[in-house]
């Protein structure tokens, strides 16, 4: 018994085997995509979060602002050191907000 190979032979077994391989990047593609939609979840529950801490740290920024230009905490030194130490931390939240909304910013700008 002799097998010949013929052309329509080989075209059936290159079709079949590009079937396969049409399932299996389906498969693997559908995955990649449910991932995705799963970080996106995680990203927006974090710009959530964001936003709620950005606009904490904004009316944070604006009372100490008021309470330092009174100067009600100069005349005692411990209470003074701690509303220093106060400022210091707000001065640092509100540069990290800043840059926050610098980096989102430069996103927008380049998507357009």
């Amino acid at each position: 018994m002799e097998f010949t190979f013929s052309l329509t032979t080989g075209l059936t077994i290159a079709l079949i085997i590009s079937f396969g391989f049409n399932i299996l990047f389906t498969f693997l593609i559908n995955r990649a995509l449910k991932q995705v939609e799963v970080y996106e979840q995680y990203v927006m529950r974090y710009q959530v979060i964001f936003e709620k801490t950005q606009s904490v740290v904004r009316e944070g920024e604006k009372r100490i602002t008021e309470l330092d230009t009174t100067e009600a905490f100069k005349s005692d030194d411990e209470i003074g050191f701690f509303f220093d130490q106060v400022k210091n931390i707000q001065d640092i939240l509100t540069k990290l907000t800043l840059s926050e909304n610098v980096y989102q910013q430069q996103g927008e700008e380049k998507e357009k």
